[in-house]
């Protein structure tokens, strides 16, 4: 019997599609076979290749942590370095300081520094002295606490006279001392109330150390031995600070120099450590 054309069409798409789907299953087949062996390759790589991973990631984990460790390691040494100097620094400014106290406790005991808490008062330190023999004869002051000192402030070793601010800024000054050439002060001499002017020392004296009282009068009673104070003429310095003590009398009455005296100041200008500076109008 022949066979209709829409037989022979529906057994030709019957035939197609098996022919597609055995393809498929070829195809699968295939694929299937290289992703197995695939994996085994995969297997046997992974497993000759994840140790050596490892290990790479573990090195680079110690390398990283160990380098970190030095960098922490450097930083602590150099931050204990600097703990240390400033640990240093720190002892020496408190050694300074104790050898300051006691230096003052044995000036306070041997010349009667008393500490004062008078607003008119300064204690310092002498930092620094001028060389010349007869040069300018000078010293650099810091005060205590960095209290401010003034032009024409007057310092003081102990009760006993040692000269005059003359530039100051600050905690910081330079001070004239009696010894300077040009240094003046009117004084009087106890216990005539004599008066007169203590200068500084003669340059072609004996003794560069002996101040010179001068413009006395030529009858003036006084003697070896007699007290100098500063007086209060010309307002520059308060009365009654003592300067020093007669040495010798020279000229006078009944010769033909006038009349001069040579004083040692109480103060011990080669030994000045610590001064006290004062106001001017001070009492």
């Amino acid at each position: 019997m022949r066979r209709r054309p829409f037989q022979e069409h529906h057994e030709w798409q019957s035939l197609a599609a098996l022919t597609v789907v055995a393809i498929g299953l070829l195809v699968a087949h295939h694929r299937g076979r290289a992703e197995r062996d695939g994996s085994r390759a995969d297997r046997a790589a992974r497993a000759v290749l994840l140790p050596l991973q490892e290990s790479i990631t573990g090195m680079w984990r110690w390398t990283a942590h160990t380098a970190g460790g030095l960098a922490r390691a450097r930083r602590l040494s150099e931050e204990n370095e600097r703990l240390r100097q400033e640990n240093a620094q720190l002892e020496a400014r408190i050694i300074q300081s104790q050898f300051e106290r006691l230096q003052y406790r044995e000036v306070v005991k041997a010349f009667g520094f008393e500490p004062s808490t008078s607003p008119t008062e300064i204690r310092a330190t002498v930092v620094g002295r001028s060389p010349g023999r007869f040069d300018r004869q000078t010293i650099d002051l810091v005060s205590a606490g960095g209290r401010e000192m003034r032009k024409q402030d007057i310092v003081l070793w102990g009760k006993w006279l040692v000269g005059r601010v003359e530039s100051a800024r600050g905690g910081r000054a330079r001070a004239t001392l009696l010894l300077d050439p040009d240094s003046g002060v009117a004084a009087v001499v106890q216990p005539s109330t004599a008066k007169g002017a203590v200068m500084g020392p003669d340059p072609a004296g004996r003794d560069p150390d002996l101040l010179r009282l001068v413009h006395l009068e030529r009858d003036a009673p006084i003697a070896v031995g007699d007290k100098v104070y500063t007086s209060d003429v010309g307002e520059v310095y308060p009365k009654g600070i003592p300067i020093g003590s007669v040495e010798e009398v020279i000229g006078g009455a009944g010769t033909a120099e006038p009349k001069t005296a040579l004083v040692k100041p109480y103060a011990d200008f080669a030994n000045l450590s610590y001064v006290t500076v004062m106001r001017p109008g001070s009492p």
